[in-house]
């Protein structure tokens, strides 16, 4: 990965964490896992076997602003509008601001970014 994408990363990460009443929700376990090894701060929550409709619900009694940030594949894509239908019937805030930022930078899936949180930590052990 080049050099340019890693510092776009690393401002990708530092504009997540400077969200303030925020929660990040992603597909799976692993997006999480990835998320957090990036260096990700904010509240990160995987919808897993939850049911969408269920899970934002609840999430809707926070008040938190959503992060929406499902794989740019096709499941992810159908997530994502079903997710952004939901928000505006339940009136949730959401944003795809960082989706579409992941989607600049070419990473489709969230869990690749466990691979860029290793280049990252290589890198800055040099």
């Amino acid at each position: 990965m080049v050099p340019a994408v890693l510092d776009e990363l690393e401002r990708f990460v530092q504009a997540l964490n400077r969200e303030e009443d925020s929660i990040v929700l992603v597909e799976g376990k692993r997006d999480k896992k990835a998320l957090q090894l990036l260096g990700v701060l904010l509240p990160v929550i995987y919808l897993g076997k939850f049911k969408l409709e269920l899970l934002l619900e609840e999430l809707a009694e926070s008040g938190a602003m959503l992060l929406l940030l499902f794989d740019l594949d096709e499941a992810g894509e159908s997530l994502t509008r079903k997710a952004v239908s939901l928000c505006e019937l339940l009136g949730i805030r959401y944003s795809l601001k960082y989706r579409q930022w992941l989607r600049k930078l070419r990473i489709y899936r969230i869990e690749e970014l466990f691979t860029v949180a290793q280049l990252l930590t290589d890198r800055a052990q040099r």
